[in-house]
């Protein structure tokens, strides 16, 4: 029953996996961007005021992609990455949405 479940699972993750898609925000929130492309955004957690932390991406100082956070409605137009120690908020990004 072990081995059963574990492929089950596996082949749910692939599945997952393999429908994760980086949409381009163009100054929207994630969850309007993937909502435009018929999508859903992908949810990394709760913020403490209760909003949803969508997953994006921004390629901050040009180094290279980082994961980071969309909060609507408190930033809603920007992603928040960690850059030399700080938060800093980008406003070209992508989402990630399934």
């Amino acid at each position: 029953m072990k081995i059963i479940s574990t492929i089950v699972l596996s082949m749910f993750i692939v599945s997952s996996a393999s429908a994760l898609e980086w949409v381009s925000s163009y100054g929207k929130s994630c969850a309007k961007a993937c909502s435009d492309a018929n999508k859903s955004p992908v949810i990394s957690g709760v913020h403490k005021n209760g909003n949803a932390l969508s997953i994006c991406r921004s390629n901050e100082n040009y180094e290279g992609n980082r994961a980071g956070f969309n909060l609507a409605p408190d930033s809603d137009k920007s992603c928040s990455v960690a850059f030399n120690g700080k938060e800093v908020l980008n406003s070209q990004y992508e989402c990630l949405c399934n």
